[in-house]
């Protein structure tokens, strides 16, 4: 009976080389799996860095802890898929930084953009089209919303001109209001008719409607002031900022900024001499 048993134990047993393939196969799955949940997002390291941020295209880094987790990490996941799957030719990547004595990562990465104090971790960077790794990124503010997607896109959105459809924002009216910068006079009044036109073949929702009618009124304003969108979206930026103001006109506020931020809107520019007046 013994000899039956150990006889049944050893079967039972699995080949080192066995164990050794179900380890690696096991680790591999685990590796995939990570790897998938983080769709549209590029992990770069010291070796790969360089070749990928090339200054052909707007890159966003993200500088963060190795195995980052948490709302902040998850606000990244997000960042991935919404830019990935957007038209804009913006590639998210990332930088996991690790501070073993024996095999340390993204450390040095890091510190070459002063982006290694862990305080402020995660730290985002945009390389814009133009500007390789071996220029200046612009720094995404360290006090910035870093726990929700929305602030971090209306940053990336108001430095590049892409299109991530933020509340308030509507595809036509977006894709005139990108030609806005750079026009001469005559070409923005162009823009305004093409936009009142578009406005009056109607087929829009309530609130696409409102908004339109705000974009029109934008076009209208910058066809006749050519720094009229840098000046309105200061003097906005500063009531949704101003103390007092109730969540619901800070929405309000918001929606509007985004939609300034269709054409190309930079902070800049002299404020508003009425900060209370509304639109």
């Amino acid at each position: 009976e013994d000899n039956r048993s150990d006889n049944i134990s050893s079967s039972c047993k699995m080949p080192k080389a066995s164990m050794s393939i179900v380890l690696a196969l096991a680790l591999s799955a685990a590796g995939y799996a990570v790897a998938y949940a983080d769709r549209g997002i590029l992990y770069l390291d010291d070796y790969t860095f360089d070749r990928v941020i090339d200054g052909t295209k707007d890159v966003l880094v993200r500088f963060d802890k190795e195995y980052a987790w948490g709302d902040t990490h998850d606000t990244f996941k997000v960042l991935g898929k919404k830019i990935g799957a957007s038209a804009n030719d913006i590639l998210v990547a990332s930088v996991p930084i690790s501070k073993r004595e024996y095999e340390p990562e993204g450390g040095h990465l890091a510190s070459r953009y002063g982006a290694n104090e862990e305080a402020h971790w995660p730290t985002y960077l945009l390389f814009k089209r133009g500007v390789s790794s071996k220029g200046t990124p612009l720094h995404y503010p360290r006090e910035g919303v870093k726990d929700k997607p929305d602030p971090i896109l209306q940053w990336l959105a108001d430095k590049t001109g892409a299109f991530f459809g933020l509340k308030g924002q509507v595809a036509e009216f977006h894709a005139l209001a990108a030609k806005v910068p750079g026009a001469s006079a005559e070409e923005r009044r162009q823009l305004a008719r093409q936009a009142e036109e578009l406005l009056e073949k109607g087929g829009l929702s309530g609130q696409d409607q409102f908004c339109a009618e705000f974009y029109v009124k934008v076009f209208n304003k910058a066809a006749e002031e050519a720094d009229y969108v840098a000046k309105e979206l200061t003097r906005l930026r500063t009531l949704h900022e101003g103390p007092g103001v109730s969540a619901t006109k800070r929405e309000s506020f918001q929606t509007r900024i985004n939609i300034l931020l269709s054409f190309g809107g930079r902070l800049g520019g002299a404020k508003g001499k009425k900060k209370s007046e509304e639109l």
